[in-house]
């Protein structure tokens, strides 16, 4: 059951996401979407050259990606490893919890979802 409503949430936000990505003057930005006893949705809209999901090296437990533009980021990984990745709109990433460092290296903002979903 819980799968089955984080999917319905997760198609619901990125639907309705999907629709603004047209927006040529977007601000770096993170925004709460949902935050309840089950799961907590983040929107975090990166534009070239920023951070795209926290501030420098910080952790994230395991959580799922949903990403909603076209994007090309780099990782870097606690130890220093560094990969480039690109990605585009819809893809869906799982994660487990890790620490890291994302930068924007697209030519236009990179907007996704970050999904954590809660214990009971």
């Amino acid at each position: 059951m819980k799968q089955l409503i984080v999917f319905i949430v997760c198609f619901f936000i990125y639907s309705f996401s999907v629709r603004g990505q047209e927006t040529v003057n977007v601000q770096d930005t993170v925004q709460m979407l949902v935050d309840n006893a089950q799961l907590k949705v983040t929107e975090y809209i990166s534009t070239p050259g920023k951070e795209v999901c926290g501030a420098g090296f910080h952790h994230h437990d395991p959580h799922l990606v949903i990403v909603l533009t076209d994007a090309s980021v780099s990782l870097t990984v606690e130890g220093g490893q560094t990969q480039n990745i690109s990605v585009k709109a819809g893809t869906t990433l799982w994660s487990e919890a890790e620490t890291h460092m994302v930068i924007n290296n697209s030519e236009k903002p990179v907007k996704m979802l970050l999904v954590d979903v809660k214990s009971d």
